[in-house]
C-alpha cells in the first residue's frame, strides 16, 4: 500500500461511544490523524453523561452511524423491517435475492437482525471501504455477510481481544 494514500475505513463497533474503551478511541483518532477517513458503525448509541473527550474534539457522533433507529419491541422491529425490506426490495433488489440465495444454503440468517443491519448499512453515505474494521468476532461475521451480499466492499479485518 502506498505510504501516502489515505484510506476510507469504517470501524464497527458493538456500542458506541463506551467511556472505559479508550483503545477504540485511539485507534479511531490515530487513523483521522494520520489523515484517513473515518466511519463509526455502531449497534447501539450508549448515551452515557460522562463522556469520552476525544467525542467533542474529533466531532465523532459526525462520523457515526447505528442500528438504534430501528425501535425498542419486537412489533417496532417487525414493522421497521417489513417497511425497510419493502424500501431494500425496490432500491436494491440483487441484495434481497442474494440474501435467499445465501439463506437456502446456509450462510445468511433471515432475521430481524439481518435486515436491520442490511437496511441501516444501505443507508450509508459511502458503502464503499478500503478497511471494514470490525470490533470482536461476531461483528466480523456480520460485516463478512454484508460484505457477501453486495452492501458493503472493503478488506475486513476483524479484531478479537
Amino acid at each position: 500500500m502506498d505510504e501516502g494514500k489515505k484510506l476510507k475505513v469504517l470501524v464497527v463497533v458493538r456500542t458506541f461511544p463506551i467511556i472505559t474503551h479508550s483503545f477504540i478511541f485511539n485507534q479511531i483518532t490515530g487513523l483521522i490523524d494520520l489523515g484517513h477517513d473515518v466511519s463509526i458503525f455502531a449497534m447501539h448509541v450508549d448515551e452515557q453523561k460522562t463522556e469520552h473527550s476525544e467525542i467533542e474534539k474529533y466531532k465523532l457522533r459526525n462520523r457515526l452511524y447505528t442500528l438504534d433507529n430501528w425501535g425498542f419491541n419486537k412489533w417496532e422491529k417487525l414493522g421497521y423491517v417489513v417497511k425497510g425490506g419493502i424500501s431494500l426490495l425496490i432500491r436494491k433488489p440483487m441484495v434481497v435475492f442474494r440474501m435467499m440465495k445465501q439463506h437456502i444454503v446456509g450462510r445468511c440468517p433471515l432475521s430481524l437482525r439481518s435486515f436491520c443491519q442490511i437496511n441501516s448499512v444501505a443507508d450509508l453515505p459511502e458503502k464503499d471501504f478500503d478497511i471494514i474494521h470490525a470490533q470482536l468476532g461476531p461483528l466480523g461475521n456480520d460485516m463478512m455477510m454484508l460484505i457477501e451480499l453486495g452492501v458493503l466492499k472493503g478488506k475486513l479485518i476483524t479484531q478479537f481481544r
